[in-house]
């Protein structure tokens, strides 16, 4: 059993490697965590602040939750559990900076997506101007080629989005089993150190014992 959770806690590691790759690769530690907010920008500024803003996000709720992983009782602290009452209109106040439950973690990322969705859309409906190209066809042949790229961009992000918050709720759910099958193993090792020394001590004495008793009473 020891063996089967050991790979399936490899396999969601990998993963979730796997699927945070992607905001790891177009993150720019220059990037302006705001730029991908605003449609003047150009889309490579805007995919940029998007990816660099959900790199770090993700980064934050894994180091918080491996932080609490620390503590012997994580699982009742109101970080780790899902607030009380939270729904859909509530859970920014609900969840604040901190919670690291998978419901919060995933509308908080989902926000960040819808924003950055929003802002691609806006930038659908204009031309991209670049410095020296004058050419009607050129800016209309760019302004295609760009909006075939967000629309390609946006169906990509929601399929990682997807994928980075289930690796990310499996890691959450059996990390915490695998700490517990370590602290079994080694009070197993303990008990096998203590048992070994109690055969030791046993095998001092004598295999059978003198026979003491005698057949007068007295």
């Amino acid at each position: 059993m020891m063996k089967n959770l050991l790979l399936k806690l490899l396999v969601i590691l990998s993963a979730f490697s796997f699927v945070y790759f992607p905001y790891s690769v177009l993150a720019n530690s220059n990037a302006d965590n705001k730029d991908y907010l605003n449609p003047q920008n150009s889309y490579s500024a805007v995919r940029s602040s998007y990816h660099s803003t959900m790199n770090e996000f993700f980064d934050s709720k894994i180091r918080t939750l491996n932080n609490l992983f620390e503590e012997e009782e994580f699982y009742n602290d109101e970080k780790f559990l899902v607030p009380k009452n939270v729904d859909i209109n509530n859970y920014k106040e609900k969840c604040g900076d901190d919670n690291v439950s998978t419901f919060c973690v995933s509308m908080q990322a989902l926000d960040i997506y819808l924003n950055y969705t929003n802002t691609l859309s806006q930038m659908r409906d204009k031309v991209e101007v670049r410095e020296g190209e004058l050419n009607l066809l050129g800016l209309y042949a760019l302004s295609s080629s760009r909006n075939a790229d967000i629309i390609n961009e946006i169906e990509k992000a929601e399929k990682v989005l997807n994928l980075t918050i289930s690796a990310y709720n499996e890691y959450r759910s059996a990390y915490p089993i695998h700490l517990k099958n370590l602290e079994i193993i080694k009070n197993l090792k303990k008990y096998k150190r203590s048992l070994t020394m109690v055969r030791i001590v046993v095998s001092a004495f004598p295999s059978k014992f003198i026979d003491a008793s005698s057949p007068y009473c007295n």
